[in-house]
């Protein structure tokens, strides 16, 4: 089979996309008063370990009270809940026995799902998608050769539960068709991704409640995302402007608003650049959205990302940091004005490198608002309940203007990543 790891980036995306599924606290409220004391003590520590941050023993404690649910409990709620818990708890580093282990408890969960009664048709498809997230998470070497996103198998298995219980036209359904287009994007078969983000799509157009999906929100920006990669920059740019301009009720995922805007203002840009920008206007490209300075004179972002979380992190972080913008856009010298630890300062100097702002005016000379720019980037590294964890003191370098409270949304950068390694 060869070497396995799960990468990190693609997690962390799924991460902060999903946002369904039962927890351990709802386990903690509902199960029965006759759980043997046996599974009770184990469940119990692993509660704890996650309360500590403790993920190595969080993981085996939730293996342990799994394992003697299924002795003692066999076939029962208590059982699949479990199963469910020990499925999410990915320690930070793991091997492939371990994965192995967490499809299967994965498996199992799904299969008593039914024990939820009311619940159960909503909690197995939400223990489906957490399995799809997982299963594809992972990266293969053998024979020299890489290979992304796992097998088809468990979006096979979640196809097979919507055809029964009559739900191929529900926010389910798109986020699977959703799931499928990144499946077959990480096989690089981008026409076929490109077939099923369609098909997402229209998915959630049908449906009143699709704004309570995650991936409905993400989608144009995963479609977008697809079209540059077949080169097709100007559809890229009108799936990123549906992005930029999708409203959020519940104002959850404004930053999929955030990521459409900035890919947007790359791309056009780039369109303006190589004279397209009459061809995407005809197209629908918002010519109007296209600035080059807001509404205080501050030059416009056309590519900001959130920094990387160090794969060696063990904790959350967090680095402020200021800048000057040349005539092009790009940044010049960079300054930390505070920072939890090096590592991540180190992310955030690499990650300037890709920034751009709209380029000076040509009877600008010395701009004072392309100076001293501050930037404000937070790792959230979390574990597989979502719990967080905490991160160093922060350590001030320098002064910055106005001090950190001045510091805005709009110029704040969250990298939501998660400790889930496999590797030898």
């Amino acid at each position: 089979m060869g070497k396995m790891s799960i990468s990190i980036h693609t997690v962390r995306t799924f991460v902060v996309l999903l946002s369904v599924g039962l927890t351990a606290w709802a386990f903690a409220q509902k199960a029965s008063a006759n759980t043997p004391p046996e599974v009770m003590q184990p469940y119990k520590a692993y509660r704890a370990a996650l309360v500590d941050g403790n993920q190595e023993k969080a993981s085996k404690k939730a293996y342990e009270a799994w394992k003697k649910a299924e002795r003692l409990l066999g076939d029962s709620k208590v059982t699949g809940d479990l199963a469910f818990n020990f499925a999410e708890a990915v320690p930070a580093v793991s091997d492939e026995k371990s994965y192995e282990r967490r499809i299967k408890a994965y498996s199992r969960s799904i299969e008593l799902a039914t024990f939820h009664e009311n619940a159960a048709v909503n909690t197995q498809l939400e223990r489906h998608l957490k399995q799809i997230i997982y299963a594809m998470s992972i990266t293969r070497l053998k024979n020299r050769k890489v290979t992304r996103g796992g097998g088809p198998k468990y979006l096979k298995d979640m196809q097979n539960s919507l055809e029964k219980f009559g739900k191929m036209q529900s926010i389910y359904a798109g986020d699977k068709a959703t799931l499928e287009a990144r499946f077959y994007s990480l096989k690089k078969q981008y026409g076929i991704a490109i077939e099923k983000a369609k098909k997402a799509d229209q998915i959630y157009t049908s449906l009143a409640d699709s704004h309570n999906s995650p991936f409905a929100f993400a989608l144009p920006i995963y479609l977008g995302e697809l079209y540059e990669k077949t080169d097709k920059p100007i559809l890229a740019a009108l799936e990123y402007q549906k992005a930029m301009q999708k409203k959020d009720k519940f104002n959850k995922y404004t930053e999929y608003n955030e990521q459409g805007r900035a890919n947007w203002m790359r791309l056009a840009y780039d369109l303006k650049s190589q004279g397209k920008l009459s061809k995407a206007e005809a197209m629908g490209l918002c010519t109007a959205c296209l600035l080059t300075k807001d509404v205080n004179g501050a030059p416009i972002p056309i590519m900001r990302q959130p920094a990387i979380t160090p794969p060696q992190a063990e904790k959350s972080g967090e680095v402020v940091a200021i800048f000057d913008l040349d005539r092009n856009g790009f940044v010049i010298n960079p300054r930390i004005a505070a920072s939890t630890d090096r590592m991540h300062e180190l992310a955030v100097l690499d990650i300037f490198q890709r920034w751009r702002y709209a380029k000076a005016d040509a009877i600008e000379t010395d701009d004072p608002k392309r100076r001293d720019i501050v930037v404000r980037f937070v790792f959230e590294l979390r574990n597989g309940s979502n719990r967080l964890f905490p991160s160093r003191k922060l350590k001030t370098k320098l002064d910055i203007p106005g001090g950190y409270e001045s510091i805005s949304p709009d110029a704040t950068f969250y990298t939501k990543g998660s400790r889930v390694r496999v590797s030898y």
